[in-house]
């Protein structure tokens, strides 16, 4: 529970970051043709990074393939009450490595002015390696089906990587999105 948590706290603070970071200001210099042309090249790296950022973050609420997504199918699984009888499916998780590579991308490009984004950031890919870690120890358990084994007691001693506390505030759009990749 804590996982989803955090993670909607970070992925929150990252947004509020970049949407901050948009409107700071520029620095006031006398010789305006170099700022003009530096200025550029600095809005359009820093404009590639929010938007991987954006995209990035937008795929992680995602209703249908996001943090939630995969919370709520872990959740449905209901481990505490299955039967080791059951065919289980455990949830794919693999747009989450694909997230945290995008957001190691972004974090890699230039732009100073996004320093409280980065950070955000970089706690966030700290606790999406954590949640992937997590879920990656327990798919060959459920793909295999070994619960069957063990009656569900490896499955029911593992924490749950992340239960839902609520995934309808975590399926709002971001209102920064620049476009819609088809899935």
């Amino acid at each position: 529970m804590r996982m989803v948590k955090y993670s909607a706290v970070a992925i929150t603070a990252l947004m509020a970051v970049i949407g901050l970071s948009a409107c700071k200001p520029n620095s006031s210099d006398t010789n305006a043709a170099p700022v003009v042309a530096t200025a550029s090249s600095e809005a359009d790296q820093l404009a590639e990074k929010r938007r991987v950022y954006v995209e990035t973050y937008n795929d992680l609420i995602d209703p249908a393939f996001g943090v939630g997504f995969v919370a709520s199918a872990y959740q449905e699984l209901n481990v505490p009450q299955a039967d080791a009888t059951a065919t289980i499916y455990f949830p794919t998780f693999l747009n989450l490595p694909l997230a945290i590579d995008r957001l190691k991308e972004g974090r890699a490009l230039p732009g100073t002015a996004m320093a409280a984004a980065d950070a955000a950031v970089d706690q966030l890919i700290l606790k999406l390696q954590t949640l992937v870690t997590q879920l990656q120890a327990l798919e060959p358990y459920y793909k295999t089906r070994a619960y069957r084994d063990d009656q569900f007691a490896k499955g029911k001693a593992a924490p749950a990587p992340h239960p839902v506390p609520s995934t309808a505030a975590h399926a709002r759009p971001c209102p920064w999105r620049t476009g819609h990749r088809d899935r």
